[in-house]
């Protein structure tokens, strides 16, 4: 169970094969929404978003969205009667918007890019698939189901909780409670001053001559750096907290014994081959214009550098920089700001944070909890998928209290509390 949620919940590249087959005449749940191909250009004509629920809709019940953002994928055709199942209650109405990145379900969409990563066109790219329009299309969505003034419920995760803050900066006043684990929200770390990635410090913990044995790696012809990097990026979503240290030596080590057998049985472990072909395929497209979001409020000072080794900075860098270089690096958008969450009094807020998340650092969580009048955070010592908490049920049990009851009610402190063995330093 733990590993299938570390693959599903994995930051980003969820979806490698097997989207669900694309059907207009399917009976599932769902609706037809029109959208604009671009909401900034009214010459650019529409397209109909796909929406689907997990079981018919109710406009009795609260209705919840589920997230998910350009690098994201779980979220597609005959998935959200699965997703309620697991984490929500039968009690809302669970609602699922089928991104616009999903290549099968928009192929006019995906034809205006191209498929090829090579020849694509990147600025179109970049028009139909950063976040401003899925802002947009939530939106859409919203005035659809809800009607103009209608409040609605958000949860997110990872990016799709980046992407649920995002939406609240600019729609937050029909928001009326929005529940992220690890939102992904990298400009945190320029206003909490924190490090985005916190690898070369912490691998000084797993043997004395650490960093010099990285550098002979490093600094070795025969060794394929992105591989490298992308190894024991990819490795944080496979181990727990615990096994972390220990784990990072064995993959170290292997890599300079040159044992082939055993590499090859890790890096198949980590999906590292998996990644090298989803990131050749014309689907990875959606989600390299997102991380150049993310990579946005540092691209001053982000870079790789020979000496050091920052794995999840230089995935960022290397999956984005199809997108930078058709911009030459001057990519026209606004850093994400936190002023418009500080004037939400009526949008309850609950993060949920992973002591030793290696993506979202828990105290840039802590910043953004604050930003919010009405807001509480939950500091687990867990990871960025929260495999412990999922496992015994405390992720979902948190989440569903807070979404049916809201904050200070009886429900959510006893979830809480029952939780109590995860919270970090208690």
């Amino acid at each position: 169970m733990m590993r299938l949620l570390c693959t599903i919940m994995a930051m980003s590249f969820c979806l490698l094969a097997g989207l669900a087959a694309w059907a207009d005449d399917t009976e599932l749940p769902h609706r037809l929404i029109e959208v604009p191909v671009d909401h900034f250009d009214d010459q650019s004509g529409t397209f109909d978003l796909y929406v689907e629920f997990a079981e018919p809709f109710d406009p009795n019940k609260p209705t919840v969205f589920f997230l998910a953002d350009g690098q994201q994928f779980f979220i597609r055709q005959g998935s959200m009667a699965r997703h309620r199942d697991r984490l929500f209650s039968d009690d809302m109405n669970v609602v699922g918007i089928v991104g616009r990145g999903v290549p099968d379900a928009y192929p006019d969409l995906a034809a205006m890019v191209g498929d090829d990563i090579a020849t694509a066109d990147w600025e179109m790219a970049w028009t139909l698939y950063r976040s401003a329009q899925w802002i947009e299309d939530i939106e859409t969505v919203r005035r659809s189901l809800m009607g103009a003034q209608g409040k609605v419920i958000l949860f997110g995760r990872s990016g799709g909780g980046a992407l649920v803050h995002e939406y609240a900066a600019k729609y937050g006043e029909y928001v009326s409670r929005a529940f992220t684990a690890a939102p992904a929200l990298s400009s945190m770390a320029n206003y909490t001053r924190l490090p985005f990635d916190r690898f070369w410090a912490e691998v000084e913990d797993i043997a004395p001559d650490a960093h010099e044995r990285f550098r002979t790696l490093m600094n070795d012809p025969d060794i394929d750096r992105h591989e490298l990097a992308v190894a024991f990026q990819r490795q944080n979503f496979f181990v727990t907290p615990d096994e972390r240290d220990a784990e990072r030596l064995r993959l170290l080590t292997t890599y300079e014994k040159r044992d082939a057998e055993m590499l090859a049985e890790m890096l198949t472990a980590y999906q590292v081959p998996q990644m090298a072909a989803f990131d050749a395929a014309p689907i990875s497209i959606p989600s390299r214009v997102r991380l150049m979001e993310f990579r946005l409020p540092h691209v001053e000072k982000w870079r790789v550098e020979d000496d050091k080794l920052n794995p999840d900075i230089e995935n960022i860098l290397l999956s984005s920089a199809p997108v930078h270089d058709a911009f030459l690096g001057d990519v026209p958008v606004a850093e994400f700001s936190l002023t418009p969450l500080h004037e939400l009094k009526e949008t309850q807020v609950y993060i949920l944070a992973g002591a030793h998340d290696h993506v979202v650092d828990y105290r840039g969580s802590i910043a953004l909890a604050a930003s919010y009048p009405s807001s509480a955070i939950f500091i687990a010592d867990d990871g960025h998928t929260f495999p412990a908490m999922v496992d015994d049920g405390s992720y979902r049990d948190i989440l569903v209290a807070f979404l049916m009851h809201g904050l200070g009610s009886e429900e959510l402190q006893q979830a809480e509390a029952a939780a109590a063995l995860h919270h970090y330093g208690g």
